[in-house]
């Protein structure tokens, strides 16, 4: 099963992208900011087939440190 990373402050956004990724049958690791998302890549040792992040987030890790 493929696994993908939604990351976004919007509650909404956060709420549809993973409702879209599951229908395709895509496991969602859905996180609100930098810290979350870091958090979560550190725990889930699977490889992930999709990055959706949002670049600007509140607190001090943005999307661009998610990403790289």
């Amino acid at each position: 099963m493929s696994k993908a990373l939604v990351v976004d402050d919007d509650a909404v956004v956060l709420a549809v992208i993973e409702k879209l990724l599951k229908r395709r049958s895509i496991d969602c690791i859905a996180v609100r900011d930098g810290r979350a998302a870091k958090a979560a890549l550190d725990k889930h040792d699977t490889p992930l087939s999709l990055a959706v992040v949002d670049l600007v987030l509140p607190n001090d890790v943005t999307g661009w440190d998610v990403i790289s």
